[in-house]
């Protein structure tokens, strides 16, 4: 029986929360090729405005060198699913595969940094 300790610090719940939740909607968003409720597509707007606000504001005051992980948020993910709330049915096919892949992504890098700081 293997048992894990976890310490619940800020890092670890950023992780457990792109793991559980964020990964996962963007997935859910990519494999969706635009089948989602009516209004999924107002809230991936919100969503992409919530996303640059808050991560382009901590990118601009911790600078490039230090928020890159911010200005990734601020101006990849954010436009992304700005952009499919907004055009709505008629989304660019090729933006779905994106959106799995960024989903993916943030669920590699936050399981590697979750179990780096394991051991």
């Amino acid at each position: 029986m293997i048992i894990v300790y976890m310490e619940f610090n800020k890092h670890t719940i950023v992780s457990l929360f792109h793991i559980l939740v964020v990964a996962p909607f963007l997935i859910y968003v990519g494999r969706s090729y635009g089948n989602m409720p009516d209004w999924m597509f107002p809230f991936l707007m919100v969503l992409g405005i919530g996303i640059f606000l808050h991560h382009g504001l901590k990118a601009y005051n911790l600078g490039l060198e230090v928020g890159w992980i911010y200005f990734l948020h601020a101006f990849i993910y954010a436009p992304v699913l700005f952009y499919i709330g907004y055009a709505n049915k008629e989304t660019f096919i090729g933006m779905y595969p994106i959106t799995v892949m960024l989903g993916f992504a943030a669920l590699g890098y936050h399981l590697m940094h979750l179990l780096e700081r394991q051991n």
